[in-house]
C-alpha cells in the first residue's frame, strides 16, 4: 500500500512537469513560425510586456509552461 502511494505522489509530481515541457517545446516551435502571434496577443495575455519584448524566446516558454490544456491560466 505505501508503494502505491509514493508511485502516486511521483505520478502527480512528474505529470505536470512534463505537460509544461511539452508546453515550453510546442511554444518554441510556434514562435518560429509566428513570432507576432506571441509579441500581439500571448505576451500581452499574460501581462508579459517588458520582458516579451527584451526576452521573446524565454517569454514564449513561460506561456508554453503555463499554458495548460490549451486553457490560459
Amino acid at each position: 500500500m505505501i508503494k502505491k502511494i509514493g508511485i502516486l505522489i511521483l505520478t502527480l509530481i512528474t505529470l505536470p512537469l512534463i505537460a509544461g515541457v511539452y508546453g515550453i517545446l510546442h511554444d518554441q516551435i510556434s514562435f518560429s513560425i509566428s513570432p507576432e502571434y506571441f509579441t500581439k496577443f500571448k505576451f500581452p495575455q499574460f501581462q508579459i510586456g517588458f520582458m516579451g519584448q527584451n526576452q521573446p524566446r524565454l517569454s514564449a516558454s513561460i506561456v508554453g509552461f503555463f499554458q495548460l490544456g490549451g486553457q490560459d491560466l
